[in-house]
């Protein structure tokens, strides 16, 4: 027994150690941004310095880390010639930087560019490490500042800038630059603007251990990304329902259920890494689906009462009292999750799989999978800790049981959500009605008004709502299924609610991949592809906030549209995927009119940043 609790501590100090420096409290690092002269002309140059005011006592980072950076958001027209690092001082075979750190880049200007002012969005980034006790090195940070690039009529002459940031001046001499409008991504030169994956890919090629904390964070940002939301009220129902009103038992039901997740998470990435499959893919294949909804109406159906999930009773001695029921059921719910979860595959996750099918390295990329899903599970790890005191709340008794059998009721709302994957529309509504009629009789519709208490009659009654509800979606449902219209006593209207007018949209051209290059070819026009699949949530979120959107829908008018639906997917789509090294969805790329990749993003962007980014690269 105390071998197990020892086990169990360090399992749980391995997991908690990575969010020790959020505890600390770091102190600011003061960035500003010069130029090296008041100006340039078209087709010269100028430099740009970050400069870094580091606190005492404190260093930034080996630059090798790729956390230590200056990164400016260019157009095509304005490139980077060279970046100049200061020398740091070398301990442990590390370059540590203190006091004024100057990043300094030197920018071309192609002789295209028309005199005016540019606003540049310039990312900058660094880790900071205290060097007192407590010695520790805080999570990487960083910030976006905007600076004003000035370009000058030809042959005017610049204003030298500080000679304490830049020591000599630029000397001002008209160079040929190759202009890159649109400006082309390749896979060896990730797209300006992708910071955390960009220092991820730096820290996997240089073998540190620097990435295991970066893709433990990326795990806590993907954590918030709207495919990870249906399973909130599952973790509050499960655990909320087994824990007895513990926290304690709250945390240990959260923690088997992270190790679920991280073990199914690291299987699946490391199987889509080594094989070069769609990672999410997995949602499209009806046996995953009937798994997943087998397993949320079991264990709705426990919170209900049906039936009892607990552990044999060979294992059930090795456990603490607390944890005996309800872990088997959480480790599955874990498994669960992680096949959900596996659609919200933001960058740093595809560069990850992309590593992993490069390197081979299964048992790295095993590790590394593994501690993404534990960033993905730290959010879990807390409402579920506080999920299982909820109940605490208003003392054992009837109440706590009908909270019990409520979050089972919404474990069984999400199997429906999954089971609408599978069926028709019609099948759906009618299914769909027909639960909903459940969960009214549930609230107590048919029960007596008398002898109930006020909170008894305000349930009832919205009992009675929803039971007329769901009987009018079962019908119409019905009648749908069968081929019925119905309608009015004038026979002219349906009963089925109004539709509403139609929503705006890009005239997307589905799978029509050859038609549309070859169209592409004759007019002249570039190419906006969206990879898309009813599955994958921030590909569905993108559809209903930005691509329905007037000023998106006016940029991509300078495109020819075409969607690449992967919900269920065929040969032909896996051999374009393949072809445009796409590893996760969403993923949304600009072609030139010759089918050369320009650029492509692959999370959710907001209408503004598309607007942008579909303006830069329009020819």
């Amino acid at each position: 027994m105390k071998r197990l609790h020892s086990l169990f501590l360090v399992g749980l100090l391995a997991l908690l150690v990575p969010t020790i420096a959020l505890a600390q409290e770091e102190p600011p690092v003061d960035v500003s941004l010069e130029w090296s002269q008041s100006g340039v002309v078209p087709g010269g140059q100028i430099q740009l310095a970050g400069v870094f005011e580091v606190p005492d006592d404190h260093h930034i980072t080996d630059k090798s880390f790729g956390l230590f950076h200056v990164t400016p958001e260019l157009p095509g027209v304005i490139t980077v010639v060279e970046t100049e690092y200061p020398e740091g001082e070398v301990e442990k075979g590390e370059e540590n930087y203190r006091g004024t750190a100057v990043v300094i880049l030197t920018l071309a200007v192609d002789k295209s560019v028309s005199p005016g002012e540019y606003k540049l969005p310039v990312r900058v980034g660094w880790q900071l490490c205290r060097e007192t006790v407590p010695e520790v090195c805080f999570l990487p940070n960083g910030q976006t500042l905007t600076t004003t690039l000035t370009v000058l009529q030809p042959g005017a002459t610049p204003i030298p800038g500080s000679g304490m940031v830049f020591g000599e001046p630029v000397v001002e001499e008209t160079v040929e630059v190759v202009a890159e409008a649109p400006r082309t991504v390749s896979a060896d030169e990730p797209e300006v603007g992708n910071g955390l994956e960009d220092r991820l890919t730096s820290a996997l090629e240089r073998g540190s251990f620097t990435a295991f904390l970066l893709v433990f964070i990326a795990g806590i940002l993907i954590s918030f990304t709207p495919c990870v939301y249906p399973m909130i009220p599952i973790i509050i129902g499960f655990v909320g329902g087994g824990a007895g009103g513990s926290k304690a038992k709250g945390f240990i039901l959260s923690l088997f259920f992270v190790i679920g997740l991280a073990i199914t998470y690291a299987i699946l990435g490391v199987i889509a890494g080594a094989t070069g499959a769609l990672f999410g893919a997995f949602m499209q294949n009806p046996i995953v689906l009937v798994f997943i909804i087998a397993v949320f109406i079991a264990l709705g159906a426990s919170m209900l009462g049906a039936f009892d999930i607990t552990v044999p009773a060979a294992i059930q001695g090795k456990l603490a009292g607390g944890a005996k029921q309800g872990v088997i059921g959480a480790i599955l719910l874990g498994g669960v999750t992680g096949i959900v979860a596996a659609p919200c595959a933001g960058p740093p996750l595809l560069v990850l799989l992309s590593w992993i099918g490069n390197t081979g390295n299964i048992v790295l990329g095993f590790a590394l999978m593994g501690t993404f899903a534990l960033g993905l599970g730290v959010l879990f790890i807390v409402i579920g800790t506080f999920a299982g005191a909820m109940t605490a709340l208003p003392q054992a008794g009837q109440w706590m049981e009908t909270i019990k059998k409520a979050l089972g009721v919404i474990i069984l709302a999400v199997a429906l959500y999954y089971i609408g994957l599978l069926i028709p529309a019609n099948w759906f509504t009618m299914l769909a009605g027909a639960f909903v009629l459940f969960v009214g009789l549930f609230m107590g519709a048919a029960k007596k008004w008398e002898g109930l208490a006020t909170s008894g009659k305000i349930a009832k009654g919205l009992g009675i709502l929803l039971l007329l509800a769901g009987a009018f979606y079962f019908v119409v449902g019905l009648a749908n299924v069968n081929g019925v219209s119905l309608t009015a006593s004038q026979g002219s209207e349906t009963v089925s609610p109004v539709d509403s007018p139609e929503e705006p949209h890009i005239a997307w051209q589905v799978n029509a991949h050859e038609a549309v290059i070859a169209q592409a070819r004759k007019e002249q026009k570039p190419v906006l592809i969206d990879f898309y699949a009813d599955w994958c949530g921030v590909c569905v979120e993108l559809e209903h906030k930005v691509w329905n959107q007037p000023a998106v829908i006016s940029a991509a008018g300078e495109y020819l549209p075409l969607k690449l639906d992967y919900t269920r997917s065929s040969a032909e789509l896996e051999s374009l995927r393949k072809r445009y090294g796409v590893g996760g969805l969403p993923t949304v790329m600009i072609l030139g009119s010759n089918g050369e990749e320009m650029s492509r993003f692959t999370s959710f962007k907001g209408p503004d940043e598309v607007v942008q980014w579909l303006n830069r690269y329009s020819e």
